[in-house]
């Protein structure tokens, strides 16, 4: 709400993603996608003070300041370039570079991929792995998957389509709002004229009449 200093906003709403990747990047992220981030600790520590005093529940704060980018390794970044893989999940989301730790906290060596198969191919293990429809493979070997229902609104990242979209919706009701303006003022001008030239027929009838 603003009420306070420092507050950037959740990780969902500091990144922008291809449509392609939305889901496999919000499960890649899981419940740190609405970690909120911070400046420093000092904010950090505001906040959790004010969800105690005001009981509103817990929140995951990340200071810009204490978080820690973290390696990517070799033998994953090697990976990145196989077939079937889409590249680093860190370099398919586009973010303000100030918050390149946390984005780098929360996606470390994480790779997007098309499908399990291709994890598979490329060596569970090795890396994390997210495919396009949301399956996990971890560096433990665990492996979850399967039907996965309706998204929920608002709490993934933004869609860098939607976000186009409605920007050059945006422009074009800027420009129509600029035409009805225009019309607008046409309209009040043409009244102004019908109402003077009303008076004057009427002022010439009235002279016609003292002629006659």
């Amino acid at each position: 709400k603003g009420e306070m200093a420092g507050i950037h906003g959740t990780v969902s709403e500091l990144g922008d993603v291809n449509s392609k990747y939305a889901l496999a990047l919000e499960v890649a992220a899981g419940p740190r996608i609405r970690s909120i981030v911070v400046e420093d600790d000092k904010v950090a520590s505001s906040c959790i003070k004010y969800l105690k005093q005001n009981k509103l529940g817990t929140a995951t704060f990340l200071p810009i300041n204490k978080i820690k980018a973290k390696e990517t390794f070799s033998e994953v970044k090697g990976l990145s370039d196989s077939k079937g893989c889409h590249g680093l999940a860190t370099d398919l989301i586009e973010y303000d570079s100030k918050f390149k730790k946390i984005f780098s906290h929360v996606f470390a060596n994480t790779l997007i991929v098309d499908n399990i198969d291709v994890a598979r191919r490329l060596g569970i293990g090795k890396a994390k792995m997210v495919t396009v429809d949301g399956d996990v493979t971890e560096f433990s070997g665990v492996m979850q998957g399967g039907f996965r229902g309706k998204r929920k609104q608002g709490m993934g990242f933004n869609q860098k389509e939607v976000t186009n979209n409605i920007n050059e919706y945006d422009g074009i009701v800027g420009e129509q709002e600029g035409v009805i303006s225009t019309l607008e003022k046409t309209r009040k001008e043409n009244e102004d004229k019908i109402v003077e030239l009303r008076a004057q027929k009427a002022n010439l009838e009235g002279e016609i009449i003292k002629t006659e």
